[in-house]
């Protein structure tokens, strides 16, 4: 994907950012999957094996994409708000979830 690391030819991958959790991980993965931008994770410090045994890393997890992607990716994350999630009251999210579904007549 990247090519060989021993190379140095420009095209080494780039850090992007990091995450804190399995979710937000998965969720830059997929965004960036969808839109054509191959990357690598790489977790801090013990964090793989602790993503494998407590299912999340205290550490975070690095994500890495290649320069020419770099800028790309920025703009398409940059709607993201990748801190701590606000509690959101389960009536508000049962309300949203329904006027979401409602079909647009207007």
């Amino acid at each position: 994907m990247f090519g060989n690391k021993k190379e140095k030819d420009g095209n080494e991958p780039v850090f992007l950012l990091t995450v804190n959790s399995s979710y937000q991980l998965g969720l830059v993965e997929n965004i960036l999957r969808s839109h054509d931008i191959p990357c690598l994770a790489q977790d801090r410090a013990t964090g793989g094996y602790m993503r494998i045994y407590a299912g999340g890393s205290i550490f975070g997890t690095d994500i890495y994409v290649s320069p020419e992607n770099q800028e790309k990716a920025k703009e398409l994350l940059s709607v993201l708000d990748l801190n701590e999630p606000e509690a959101v009251p389960e009536d508000e999210l049962a309300e949203e979830a329904l006027e979401a579904a409602e079909p647009n007549d207007k």
